[in-house]
């Protein structure tokens, strides 16, 4: 179960031998500011190592050249497609929701292929961030992909109702990642911060990391609940190094 990110804070403080706090909201101490940084810069490093199932989101969006179609580039931008959370795409394709069929991407090393690909084959290259289609797709059609967010916490109102957040700065904010490994990267980069010896923190948070890693690999993958059955196999979600 998640623990709320104020009790992860008295778990550093207690590792460390500092005196519990009350909030890390508002006028906090520069123990507990660092300590809230090294939570923040954890977070973000862990979402650039690995493609977590737990910061996965679906993309739906119509072609329609509206709010999110940038005209200087001719695309559709992916952080207006997806509110600002867009890290990078988890998948090599697009999902074709009206022709029921997948859209291949145009890689760098073949982008030539944007002046050679048939009339009436619709393939797509990323660019600025953007999505272009190539050709065009008819107006109005609708397309699917998975990506991972930059979404690092979220805090839960008392209707249960989410909302996803960017960075931790709440007393109930709640990891979307493990809690355990957040911890003992944040302990292992406070003790580096302030000059301690970190040595056997750092190996025991790259030896649980791993752990973590390997048992959500590919293979291991299970879609999100609520995705499309079929819609994207368990091979073809990917890591980052595969797709830039």
């Amino acid at each position: 179960m998640a623990t709320p990110l104020l009790d992860l804070v008295n778990n550093i403080c207690s590792s460390l031998l500092l005196p519990p706090v009350d909030t890390v909201e508002g006028r906090i101490s520069k123990n507990v500011s660092l300590i809230m940084h090294c939570f923040n810069s954890v977070a973000i490093e862990l979402t650039n190592v690995f493609d977590w199932i737990e910061q996965r989101e679906k993309c739906v969006f119509f072609a329609d050249k509206g709010a999110a179609y940038d005209t200087t580039v001719g695309g559709y931008d992916l952080d207006k497609l997806t509110a600002n959370t867009f890290e990078r795409m988890s998948t090599r394709y697009l999902y074709d929701t009206i022709n029921r069929k997948r859209v291949a991407e145009i890689l760098p090393d073949n982008e030539i292929e944007r002046e050679l690909t048939p009339s009436g084959t619709t393939k797509f290259i990323r660019q600025q961030k953007c999505i272009i289609f190539v050709p065009e797709p008819a107006v109005n059609n609708v397309f699917a992909f998975y990506y991972q967010t930059k979404n690092v916490a979220y805090t839960v109102d008392t209707a249960g109702k989410k909302t996803m957040k960017l960075k931790f700065n709440n007393d109930m904010d709640y990891s979307v990642l493990n809690d355990n490994l957040l911890l003992k990267a944040a302990i292992s980069k406070y003790k580096n911060f302030v000059g301690l010896d970190n040595t056997q923190d750092y190996d025991e948070y790259q030896t649980y990391l791993k752990q973590i890693k390997e048992s959500k690999a590919p293979a291991a993958t299970i879609l999100p609940q609520g995705s499309d059955a079929g819609l994207f196999t368990r091979d073809e979600i990917i890591h980052p190094i595969d797709i830039f």
